[in-house]
């Protein structure tokens, strides 16, 4: 509702979750684990799981994580740890873990990425793309989803306020101009008093579009 009226919209998905709202299609995270709300998971798969200890020299975490293991024992030595086997569990992971070798590590990244980024929500994620729908704004999210993209993703911080405020008065326009291709505006009839409040309401604003334009 905040974007259909003009709001800021709710700039908290990843780019790939949000491709999924466009599209419909997962094309999966890739090497981004930024996309993984649970930081148990991130640390799982983290590339680097080391620790400061307060003495200054570097500690290495036990159990390691699947994406340090480098033979089939270290990669099986993840998985003596019940929280790690529950995560990969919940993916539907069939191998017995106990049993996986190098050759599976990638396979088993790409679960746990795949299951915890956006399989564990898709029903919620269904669930707001119909409201989008319903709405009538996915037809606009699908038709200039890079225009939108900044309603739906945290974007870089590259832009000064006012940029930010240009870009925000575009979208305004942008949807303004949709608005009145859809729904024309219908004064009343020249005999009516309301005529004269209405075409005054219309030419404020027009005026305010104007401006928007001219930023």
């Amino acid at each position: 509702m905040s974007i259909v009226q003009g709001g800021s919209g709710i700039p908290a998905f990843h780019p790939s979750v949000y491709r999924y709202i466009c599209t419909g299609t997962y094309l999966g995270v890739m090497d981004d684990d930024t996309a993984i709300p649970d930081e148990q998971v991130r640390t799982l798969l983290r590339d680097v799981s080391h620790f400061r200890h307060p003495c200054g020299f570097q500690c290495v975490v036990y159990p390691f994580q699947i994406t340090d293991a480098d033979t089939d024992e270290k990669l099986r030595l993840v998985f003596e740890k019940d929280d790690n086997v529950a995560l990969v569990c919940e993916t539907g992971y069939t191998k017995a873990l106990c049993l996986v070798s190098m050759a599976d590590k990638e396979g088993l990244k790409n679960a746990l990425r795949d299951y915890h980024s956006l399989i564990k929500i898709k029903a919620e994620l269904d669930q707001f793309t119909e409201g989008l729908r319903t709405c009538e704004i996915l037809t606009y999210v699908q038709k200039y989803s890079e225009l939108m993209r900044p309603l739906f993703c945290q974007q870089p911080s590259i832009l000064s306020k006012g940029m930010s405020i240009i870009h925000n008065n575009a979208l305004i326009l942008f949807f303004c101009v949709e608005f009145f291709k859809k729904f024309p505006c219908i004064f009343s009839t020249n005999d009516s008093r309301r005529k004269t409040k209405e075409e005054a309401s219309y030419i404020f604003f027009m005026d305010f579009l104007e401006e928007c334009e001219g930023i």
